[in-house]
This record gives C-alpha cells, sequence and structure tokens, in this order.
C-alpha cells in the first residue's frame, strides 16, 4: 500500500471517529429533550379496546410466563399486551420466565427491561442476553405507582422495615428519606413479593412499596399512595417468543460483543441504516476488561426494513434479537 493510500484511510477512519462522538452527542440530547414525553407511536393499539396488537391474534390457550407473583407491574403489562387472553403463569425468577420458554412450557415471556428512575434492570438485561434462540417480539411501556402499604391499624408512625424489590427501592428512596428516614430496607424478589410478605408478618411495623392492586390482593391497607420519585415514572417490557412471530416493526433490539472502542462504528452503521438510537446498556463480557455485552435499541417511523437490519448485523458482534412496536399504557387506563 503506497503512503498516499494509508494517509487516506487514516483520514477516513478519523472522520468516522468524529462522526460517532457527533452522534453520541446528538443521541444524549435528543434523549433529553425527550424525557417526560409520550410516546404516541403506538401503531398496534386500537382505540376502541385494550387491545395490545392487530397482526397477531392470541388464543385463549396462548401460554405466557411473566415474573411474579400475581400483583406485580409485570402481570399488569402481561395483561395490557395480551389483553387479558390466554394462560398466564407467573415465574418466580427471570431465568425461570426465560427457561419455560426455551422447553416450550410457554409460547411467550414477559420481563422488565428498564425504569425511568432504577435505569436497566441488570440482571434481566443479562438474563436476555444469555439467550441465542430468543427473539424480541414487543415492547410495552407501563406508567408506574408506587404505593406504601402494610395490615390493618399500621400508621406511618409504626413502620421500621420496608421491603420492596430494588427498583421499587430505587424509586420510592426521595420519599422515604422525607417520610421514614430511620426505616429501614429490605429487598425482595418482587414488589408483589414484598406485600405478601408483609401480610404474612401481621406486623405493623413492616410495609410495602408496591403496586397498588397488591393492597387488595393480599389484604393490606394503603398507608401511602405515589411514593415514587416522579410522576414520569414508568417502566419498559420486553415480550420474548421462540420465533420473530410479528416480523415487522417500527422498533428493533440488537445484542453486540465487542471491545468499547468498536461501539461508535456500530453506532455510525446504525446511522447509515436511516434508524435512530433509543437506547444502548452494556454489561461486562467477562473475558477482559474493557470488552462488553451491548443491548441496543433502535427505530423508525415506518417498520424497519431486511434491509436496514443487514447494514447493521454488517458487524461480525452484532445480532438482531428481533423487530416489534411500542405500546403504552396511558395514565387513566393504569391500575
Amino acid at each position: 500500500m503506497c503512503l498516499d493510500e494509508r494517509k487516506i484511510r487514516m483520514y477516513t477512519k478519523h472522520q468516522r471517529k468524529i462522526m460517532s462522538v457527533v452522534l453520541v452527542i446528538a443521541f444524549f440530547c435528543m434523549t433529553a429533550a425527550a424525557c417526560g414525553k409520550t410516546d404516541k407511536r403506538d401503531a398496534n393499539v386500537s382505540d376502541s379496546d385494550d387491545t395490545a396488537t392487530k397482526k397477531v391474534v392470541f388464543s385463549s390457550d396462548t401460554r405466557i410466563a411473566y415474573l411474579g407473583p400475581a400483583g406485580t407491574y409485570t402481570e399488569e403489562a402481561t395483561q395490557f399486551f395480551f389483553a387479558n387472553t390466554g394462560v398466564m403463569k407467573p415465574e418466580q425468577t427471570v431465568d425461570l420466565v426465560i427457561e419455560a420458554l426455551t422447553e416450550g412450557t410457554a409460547d411467550y415471556a414477559v420481563i422488565p427491561q428498564e425504569n425511568t428512575v432504577g435505569g436497566a434492570v441488570t440482571n434481566y438485561v443479562d438474563a436476555l442476553l444469555n439467550q441465542t434462540d430468543v427473539c424480541v417480539v414487543g415492547e410495552v411501556i407501563l406508567p408506574i405507582s408506587q404505593t406504601l402499604m402494610g395490615i390493618h391499624g399500621a400508621s406511618l408512625s409504626d413502620i421500621k422495615i420496608i421491603c420492596s424489590h430494588a427498583q421499587g427501592i430505587a424509586q420510592s428512596e426521595q420519599w422515604r428519606k422525607q417520610n421514614l428516614p430511620d426505616a429501614e430496607v429490605k429487598e425482595m424478589s418482587s414488589t408483589a413479593a414484598a406485600a405478601e410478605y408483609v401480610a404474612q408478618q401481621k406486623d405493623k411495623t413492616v410495609a410495602a412499596v408496591a403496586a397498588p392492586g397488591a393492597a387488595s390482593l393480599y389484604g393490606l391497607e394503603v398507608l401511602a399512595r405515589d411514593v415514587q420519585i416522579t410522576d414520569a415514572n414508568k417502566t419498559r417490557f420486553y415480550v420474548l417468543s421462540r420465533s420473530d412471530s410479528f416480523v415487522s416493526g417500527s422498533r428493533a433490539v440488537f445484542a453486540a460483543v465487542c471491545d468499547a472502542d468498536r461501539i461508535d462504528d456500530i453506532i455510525v452503521d446504525i446511522h447509515n441504516s436511516g434508524l435512530e438510537l433509543v437506547t444502548i446498556h452494556d454489561r461486562p463480557e467477562g473475558s477482559k476488561l474493557g470488552r462488553y455485552r451491548y443491548i441496543i435499541e433502535v427505530m423508525a417511523k415506518n417498520d424497519i426494513s431486511d434491509e436496514q437490519i443487514a447494514k447493521i448485523e454488517i458487524a461480525q458482534e452484532v445480532r438482531c434479537l428481533g423487530r416489534f412496536d411500542t405500546v403504552e399504557k396511558n395514565n387513566e387506563g393504569a391500575n
């Protein structure tokens, strides 16, 4: 290779690096501007009913595994997406939810993915990244209204221990510091598990932060409503399948395994495909420092094409996990 050719290639790579930095900055600016706004691109939602998708009609014997127990926000997201159709089975962990799907005892699975306040649910992201034969076929955005509940007869002044899932603990931190600063925090496997635990303890000093519906489900009394940090608090959930059931949608999610200095090239590929970046979550790959596994979500104004997917998958480190549409439950319809 002659000297001029080397200079041209070095210059081109340098220009790509500059472009990737500009794109990353632009992405974070757009994300900041969009905070608190509702995504109106619910292409699959009918104005006349609560059905989350028109592309697939779910039968009464459709089997759906979700992160339980009953009374969790994941159950609410599952009921909304599948319009209360099918056989819904709660599982104790996300690993068991995905196992039910991969072993064929469930047709679909629903898991939490990210929260406005608590961020990515990292162990759930890990569980998804560990799979090679699972597709993301839907996404649900659910408004989150955390509630403090205890046994009947309890009051705020009685509470010494507050139980919740890690996300519920994070989302209620500001309220707890202002109202119950001396209360001990106890992490549970889910918000519903926390409510069930409080009901079993029958102790006025123990309370749970959970979904409002958990209070009636477990016979508890609401002590305080809306204890989350912000009214804009929302959680995103992924709907999973063993096959790319819907094969179209205005969003797509990719998994990538690469060194950190490769991610900017992938962002350039996303831009060149005509798609916009939605989120990137990184997790340690485990083989060496600076190498990560990524979940990358992108979006378009219309259905994402095969050609656009191919332009991103051209990088050996990247594989598409599925295309889908996002559906959002509004506050008026939330439980």
